[in-house]
């Protein structure tokens, strides 16, 4: 058996200091890291393919290839979109006092409601502002809520040079309309590298909640 990562003892400590009502959903964000992971090994082992393929569109493999890739990438975006409203259930019941439902919590919900919460101090307000303002975070928010409710986004594969751009090839989504805002072409691969950076900065938030010894004070009213 192999030996747990820094990472998993990190997590499982996270989960393991919160106070109860909150550490389902606390243990849910890592379980939906861990889907987004796959998803994203999965991307890199179907380009790998369409590499091996050399890109022979459309030939059956390209077609096989794409598929897998495209799927992936979708749950892989799906996953991240899941992380950031679990997170904010998190925050709902810590900070909010539970105060929205479970069925209308959401990330920005969350947020708009802890701008004006006296229970949430600066530092906790300027990490949800430093995750909405996050490339990543804003991307999968369009991409996910316009494939998921309106229509799928045309993806292709890319080969791009030029004094501006350099050599670049990979899977881009097509430009697209999001809430009234024209969101520009995506790079597949720019989404799945920035993966690490947006869980280090969903782990710090969780790290903002109190812990059950300091949850248990602050219930007794000791300071």
């Amino acid at each position: 058996m192999n030996a747990p990562s820094d990472a998993s003892v990190a997590q499982a400590q996270i989960v393991r200091n919160l106070p109860a009502d909150i550490d389902e959903y606390a243990a849910s964000v890592f379980g939906k890291f861990g889907f987004a992971e796959y998803h994203r090994e999965q991307c890199r082992t179907a380009w790998n393919k369409l590499h091996r393929n050399g890109f022979r569109s459309p030939s059956p493999k390209f077609a096989e290839f794409f598929l897998a890739y495209e799927a992936n990438f979708i749950a892989y975006c799906q996953s991240l979109h899941s992380v950031t409203d679990i997170a904010a259930q998190v925050l709902n019941v810590a900070f909010l006092g539970n105060s929205l439902s479970e069925e209308t919590v959401s990330f920005e919900s969350v947020k708009k409601k802890a701008d004006r919460s006296p229970a949430c101090d600066g530092a906790l307000l300027q990490q949800l502002t430093a995750i909405s303002n996050f490339d990543l975070y804003k991307q999968v928010m369009a991409f996910v809520n316009v494939i998921k409710h309106r229509r799928l986004l045309h993806s292709s594969y890319r080969f791009v040079s030029g004094p501006k751009t350099g050599y670049r090839r990979g899977i881009m989504i097509a430009a697209f309309k999001y809430k009234e805002q024209q969101i520009s072409n995506l790079w597949t691969e720019d989404m799945l590298a920035d993966y690490d950076i947006f869980k280090k900065e969903i782990v710090a938030l969780l790290n903002l909640v109190p812990t059950r010894a300091a949850r248990g004070c602050i219930d007794c009213g000791v300071t």
